[in-house]
């Protein structure tokens, strides 16, 4: 109940946030946190496999950190809100994976890596 608030919470600050203004799209920060994000899905299943929660949920907050830099962005291909969604559910993901590695929530854990997974290919079908 306590993880649902947290999401819950989560959530609503990513609603409140949001604006419908998006910045200039910059490509070399885009590819910094594409290939950020390659070794850092690389790092969380390593540490999910291994049950090393405290590992897993650094590279799940270093992966929520990249989405945030660059989730306002207005996208070369697609639109503005499909991007801005798509990176927002990629935060919100990362934060229930984080909220699992607390609870040390394997099956939690797993189902937000495969989330990320999904989200990342959404993403590069919709934007690439």
């Amino acid at each position: 109940m306590k993880r649902l608030r947290i999401i819950g919470i989560v959530v609503a600050l990513l609603v409140m946030v949001s604006t419908f203004s998006f910045a200039e799209y910059d490509r070399d920060v885009v590819k910094t946190v594409m290939r950020d994000n390659v070794s850092l899905m690389g790092a969380v299943s390593k540490a999910a496999k291994q049950e090393d929660y405290l590992a897993a949920g650094q590279a799940l907050m270093k992966l929520a950190e990249g989405a945030f830099a660059v989730k306002d962005y207005e996208p070369p291909k697609g639109t503005a809100e499909e991007w801005e969604e798509t990176w927002e559910a990629f935060i919100v993901a990362a934060f229930k994976g984080i909220g699992a590695c607390g609870e040390e929530d394997k099956r939690g854990l797993d189902d937000a890596i495969k989330e990320l997974k999904k989200l990342n290919g959404q993403g590069h079908r919709d934007h690439r």
